[in-house]
């Protein structure tokens, strides 16, 4: 074990054991050497341990992948950056007028102006159904304003970009252009294909109500692969790490994407701050699935992942040729490990032997404990009750029926063994009532938020049945209204 090994794996175990992180997965690419360090276990119920081949989803560190695959079909000139994107796809129409012209590098800078809208993925729905529904999505900032407005929705549909253009659906892309040129032989898109992988991460979250670390079920986001669902592993990750570093260059050092369209993914484009942690270290803007900034004198990028369960940072500086990918099967906390662990070792490889103490409590803080951390992203939507709850207007049968957004697509309320349960998405929940002609759904998921979300039946006078259900889906924008369908 090298000395820089035995430096990190006790980062890792210490921040393991802060959060009670059930497994962690790093690759470090320092030039031509690579170390791989496994730390826990895969599945808490059978203790298998994390290999080095062990797939993790990678959650939004999808993204800078997916842009790869884009940059080498600009290269053959199939694809441009600036074109409208209705050249290839013309019903990926906008509800903004103002956004007839949006390109490839609106959506991959994310300044469509168009809102979250996470609560519309993950879903069976495909991509072609998706850019239909644009159209019926609100928007909360001016097309190309110059602020950035992390967007996975619109990330998910450069994939569909990519497929009109060129008749190929994105899984054959990816393999074509990235996976399959650097060697990825255990990275997938498709999650048929890595969800019964006897290798796979469990996924896990602290659950709410005091249940404590539990087990998630494996989200299908096909439909939103390219934004946040490539599965992979640490000795893919290497060579994923190594095509970025030198930019762009294939195992056998033939280039496989041009210096111009490395630079373009790689050069910020839209001005976007992270929280300054040290005087030494900025991410000042953000480029096409890469955030860009500067380390010590030294260019550095990076992305995070954080879906279901998985949390991922990959990061590198390429004049040091020095490249790290970590993945850990928990929701949150995460930043406390993978950031000080990444630093760390850039610090070690820059000779400043510290052990490690320059990060230690930049992410976290002395004696903090990690009980507040597990519920950062739980969030309660429901309204204040004032008195005394009422009663709800109509019998459970009534509720029940099938409602319909154009943007999210169809809610279907069932009555379930003398409960209501709501099927949206990908999401079975089930409901309890509230207050009056609200029930509440626990745990109802958009993206990564835990939420706590009141379904607000409505009805019209003299009528029997509910006309229509409100949804707060999104903090940014207007309710959701799902009309029932008569």
């Amino acid at each position: 074990m090298s000395e820089l090994t035995e430096l990190v794996r006790g980062i890792i175990k210490e921040e393991m054991d802060w959060a009670k992180t059930p497994g962690a997965t790093m690759v470090i690419v320092n030039g031509d050497e690579t170390e791989y360090i496994q730390e826990g276990v895969r599945d808490l119920d059978t203790k298998a341990p994390v290999l080095s081949d062990t797939l993790f989803v990678i959650a939004s560190c999808s993204k800078s992948m997916t842009t790869a695959m884009l940059g080498r079909l600009v290269d053959e000139g199939i694809l441009t950056w600036d074109d409208p994107v209705t050249k290839w796809c013309p019903d990926m129409i906008m509800k903004d007028p103002a956004a007839k012209d949006m390109s490839l590098r609106d959506m991959l800078l994310h300044r469509t102006g168009l809102a979250d809208h996470d609560g519309m993925w993950p879903d069976v729905t495909g991509r072609d159904v998706l850019a239909k529904r644009l159209r019926y999505l609100d928007y909360n900032n001016v097309f190309r304003c110059g602020k950035r407005q992390y967007n996975n929705v619109i990330y998910a549909l450069t994939a569909y970009v990519a497929e009109c253009a060129t008749g190929k659906t994105y899984d054959q892309l990816m393999k074509e252009y990235v996976f399959e040129p650097l060697g990825m032989d255990r990275t997938f898109t498709r999650y048929e294909d890595y969800v019964n992988d006897p290798n796979m991460a469990e996924p896990y979250y602290f659950a709410k109500n005091g249940v404590g670390l539990t087990k998630q079920d494996k989200w299908n986001m096909n439909s939103a692969v390219a934004a946040a669902a490539i599965a992979t592993t640490a000795e893919d990750m290497s060579k994923w790490l190594r095509f970025n570093i030198s930019k762009g260059l294939g195992p056998d050092g033939t280039r496989l994407l041009s210096e111009d369209s490395w630079n373009q993914i790689h050069t910020k484009g839209i001005e976007a701050s992270e929280a300054v942690r040290k005087d030494f270290l900025t991410f000042d803007g953000y480029a096409f699935g890469w955030w860009d900034g500067m380390y010590r004198g030294h260019r550095i990028f990076k992305h995070t992942g954080k879906i279901n369960g998985y949390s991922s940072l990959e990061i590198f500086i390429p004049d040091m040729n020095v490249g790290v990918f970590t993945s850990l099967n928990i929701h949150c906390p995460e930043g406390h490990l993978y950031y000080r662990a990444s630093y760390s070792i850039f610090d070690y490889l820059m000779g400043i032997r510290d052990g490690g103490k320059e990060w230690e409590y930049v992410y976290r803080k002395p004696g903090e404990t990690p009980d507040a951390c597990y519920v950062e992203n739980d969030h309660n939507y429901l309204p204040e009750i004032k008195g005394t709850p009422s009663a709800a207007k109509f019998p459970l049968q009534a509720y029940a029926g099938e409602y319909f957004d154009q943007g999210y697509g169809p809610l279907r309320i069932r009555l379930e063994n003398g409960r209501l349960v709501a099927y949206h998405r990908n999401y079975t929940n089930p409901l309890d009532h509230y207050d009056g002609e609200i029930f509440k759904a626990d745990e109802f998921w958009e993206d990564v938020k835990n939420c706590s979300m009141p379904f607000q039946f409505v009805s019209k006078p003299g009528e029997f049945l509910p006309c229509e259900v409100i949804l707060p889906m999104e903090e940014q924008v207007k309710p959701i209204h799902f009309k029932r369908i008569k």
